[in-house]
């Protein structure tokens, strides 16, 4: 378990202009259990379903997406939430 989600390397880590980013984006709502939930538009996508990796033991756990964007600034990175086009993923899918 981790306590910042910065503690996790990022599961995609590409440019916005990247063609590749919607194929890697749609990979990674896949690996969430069930289906993804938006949370009020702020980039974070929640796993509909929790997941249990020892049956019986009384442990559930719930994944996130957190998606953004980080570029240098003029007082160093910065980091603020990005929506993915969902239209756009549809559509790639």
């Amino acid at each position: 378990m981790h306590d910042s989600r910065n503690d996790v390397r990022p599961y995609v880590s590409l440019d916005e202009d990247d063609p590749d980013l919607y194929d890697e984006i749609r990979d990674a709502f896949q690996q969430l259990p069930g289906d993804a939930q938006a949370e009020s538009s702020r980039g974070t996508y929640y796993a509909a379903d929790t997941y249990s990796p020892f049956d019986g033991d009384g442990w559930n756990f719930s994944y996130a997406l957190h998606f953004t964007c980080k570029y240098l600034g003029p007082k160093g990175w910065v980091e603020e939430p990005w929506e993915p086009d969902m239209a756009r993923l549809r559509a790639n899918a």
